[in-house]
């Protein structure tokens, strides 16, 4: 008794691809990951309508570093292994690394925030 169609092997079925990965995150530490995001995040900056010099608080940064990774279909990254990276790839010799400014919240209250100079 012959089978009318024949059996397949597991050898012989062909294996599915593989669903693409993004390169930053093959392989790399979450530090590296981090730097990658990082380096993306300011050419996304610098392509985009932000005017060169802008200056960005730390919220907004965190709200535009969202936009990129959903834009992107990348993983978000914490945004303070993020931020770390960032602030050495815009750093300016003769200034600190991280740079305030003041501001008056909606008391009446003046605070430091954390700002980012975009080149």
């Amino acid at each position: 008794m012959t089978p009318s169609t024949p059996v397949s092997t597991p050898a012989s079925t062909p294996n599915p691809a593989p669903a693409p990965v993004h390169s930053a995150q093959i392989g790399n530490t979450p530090r590296e990951v981090a730097a990658e995001h990082a380096r993306q995040l300011l050419v996304w900056l610098q392509d985009s309508a932000w005017p060169n010099g802008r200056r960005l608080d730390a919220d907004d940064m965190r709200a535009v570093y969202s936009e990129m990774c959903a834009h992107k279909g990348l993983n978000p990254r914490p945004w303070n292994a993020v931020a770390a990276p960032f602030a050495r790839l815009i750093h300016q010799p003769g200034r600190p690394l991280k740079t305030y400014r003041r501001i008056v919240d909606e008391k009446g209250q003046r605070r430091r925030v954390r700002s980012y100079e975009i080149p």
